[in-house]
């Protein structure tokens, strides 16, 4: 496949995950793609080698999931300032300022192999594009996707819905009849050897809250994928992702870098590939625009810019 003609992207049995901010103190996530905490059901004990997992306690999960709740409370009496940011499934804006406190630090770089004989149990996948929601509910926004043959963990199962963990550790709820069938082998082998080349293939798709593919995509999800296509597993949100790079000067970024946006205090919630010259490619919806383009910088970003960073 070439590198411009993005196609389904299955995920090795070894997977690298890209993110070298890591930090021992909580931080926070914006609300604008990541609603739900990273802390419900098993953790990742990250090392260089494998991802293991542990079982949290019940007051651990019963804690996350009330403060879940409380920060989507605070979403719905929010407003966006900004076209990208606004669900495309609900009239309810999001913004910057929404934020969740439940989150360990970052990713970190480690290994998520399925394969290992030590994983304590057997690692689903799902048959088909599965979207993952932030509560176990129909009508529950969606926060990401599952592509079929991803590897996740599944940590919870209730009322016909499943507590799932992504091999990138991202957490929400599908519904459990998604599941089925073993991870691809090869779900993370390079098949495009530039991301900037990838999302140039995403032209025109279409703007979607979550989404992850050629059929709907957000700005983070065209990064994400755009890594992925090139067999690195990086972060899935914006403000994950500004974490995971390291920061250039605007006179230093070159072609493929990032550009990330958001309010003056508050995290990135909006990001973009670098093109040079001004320009920008990214997954974006406002007046007039709805999906993937490559275009001048807008003056309404411009003066949102946070900075410029290399993953």
């Amino acid at each position: 496949m070439s590198a411009d003609t993005p196609g389904p992207i299955g995920m090795p049995g070894l997977t690298s995950v890209s993110n070298s901010a890591s930090s021992s103190s909580p931080r926070t996530r914006t609300a604008p793609i990541s609603q739900i905490c990273d802390t419900p059901g098993r953790r990742p004990v990250v090392s260089r080698s494998t991802t293991t997992y542990v079982a949290s306690s019940s007051s651990e999960r019963a804690s996350a999931t009330g403060a879940c709740r409380s920060a989507k409370s605070r979403r719905a009496a929010s407003s966006a300032t900004t076209g990208p940011r606004r669900s495309s499934t609900s009239s309810t804006s999001r913004s910057a300022a929404s934020s969740l406190s439940c989150t360990p630090a970052s990713v970190g770089e480690h290994t998520f192999d399925y394969q290992d004989d030590r994983y304590p149990r057997r690692v689903p996948t799902v048959n088909e594009l599965t979207p993952v929601r932030v509560e176990p509910d129909d009508t529950a926004e969606q926060v990401t996707q599952v592509l079929p043959g991803e590897p996740l963990a599944v940590e919870e199962s209730r009322d016909g819905w499943a507590q799932i963990r992504t091999a990138y550790d991202y957490p929400g709820w599908i519904r459990a009849e998604a599941l089925g069938g073993d991870p691809d082998p090869v779900w993370l082998d390079a098949r495009a050897d530039d991301p900037v080349a990838y999302a140039r293939g995403l032209l025109g798709t279409r703007y979607d809250w979550g989404g992850m593919t050629p059929a709907g995509i957000d700005c983070s999800g065209l990064v994400h994928m755009s890594f992925r296509a090139t067999g690195r597993l990086v972060p899935r949100d914006a403000d994950q992702q500004e974490d995971a790079g390291r920061r250039v000067d605007e006179n230093e970024a070159r072609p493929g870098d990032l550009v990330t946006y958001g309010d003056p205090g508050g995290t990135a919630d909006h990001i973009a590939f670098w093109l040079g010259g001004g320009r920008i490619l990214h997954a974006t919806r406002r007046d007039g625009v709805d999906g993937v383009v490559e275009e001048d910088e807008p003056q309404e970003l411009r003066s949102r810019r946070r900075g410029f960073f290399r993953l």
